[in-house]
């Protein structure tokens, strides 16, 4: 995985206190919880250039000193989505003096690329989604499994629920997984709920294969042959949900910082 930049990490820092008490309670509910801190960025298209070998220069530099958060990079045309993985908010104690010493340590280079890179950008996000192993669902033979020295196609779909569903979707949740194991469906996908974020509350879904045509033809495979049970779960509980959005992107492992 790789890099964002200190902003990213310092605006973190400036979100623990508001989110220790729900995040405690959520990490007590389960062993060793990962959470992501997902940062959109919108690159101005004539910069992309620019931009792309900024993220690549600041990756080698992670990669080199071993610095403490990893990331992997999904880029769709100008639109760069950064995933950085962490298990606890306590990894962000002292976060400005941490990036001060790494920046040291890269003899000012850091801050250098951060700089560079912010000055591509024409908007930016970001959020913090916590996995959730529980409604994620896994087939005893994936038709394909990411590797980070490679790219590979990620689909995100983004289910926005009413504020006071959130029980509900969990439920609805579960009895998908249930479903999916029962009948081996071929297609898995890593769940995440969003506990913080400029937008409303968010399960958002995963789904990963080798390429855009390899998702697509499992994808006309399925809808050919819906499954009744889960066709029947989402009619019976689309009063819960908002919206559905979707996003996709390209994983870029060269912007990416991926320890072993």
């Amino acid at each position: 995985m790789k890099k964002h930049g200190s902003k990213l990490v310092l605006c973190v820092a400036l979100l623990v206190g508001v989110l220790g008490g729900a995040v405690g309670r959520a990490a007590d509910e389960q062993e060793a919880p990962e959470f992501l801190v997902v940062w959109q960025e919108d690159v101005k298209p004539e910069h992309m250039e620019t931009y792309m070998k900024t993220r690549i220069a600041d990756a080698q530099l992670w990669d080199q000193h071993g610095f403490e958060f990893p990331f992997m990079t999904f880029v769709q045309d100008f639109r760069v989505t950064t995933a950085y993985r962490f298990k606890a908010f306590a990894q962000f104690d002292g976060i400005p003096m941490k990036m001060e010493a790494w920046n040291k340590k890269t003899g000012g280079k850091m801050k250098q690329l951060d700089k560079q890179r912010m000055a591509c950008l024409s908007n930016s996000s970001s959020a913090i989604v916590m996995a959730r192993p529980d409604l994620s669902y896994a087939p005893e033979s994936p038709a394909f499994t990411p590797h980070a020295d490679e790219p590979f196609y990620s689909l995100r779909i983004i289910y926005h629920i009413k504020p006071d569903k959130v029980e509900e979707a969990e439920a609805m949740g579960k009895k998908v997984k249930a479903i999916n194991e029962k009948k081996q469906s071929p297609m898995g996908y890593l769940m995440y709920q969003k506990i913080f974020g400029q937008d409303d509350v968010a399960f958002i879904a995963v789904i990963n294969a080798k390429d855009k045509a390899s998702f697509a033809a499992l994808d006309k495979q399925m809808q050919a042959n819906p499954d009744p049970e889960i066709e029947k779960l989402f009619s019976d509980n689309a009063h819960i949900l908002k919206r559905i959005e979707t996003q996709e992107g390209v994983f870029a492992p060269e912007a990416s910082y991926v320890p072993e």
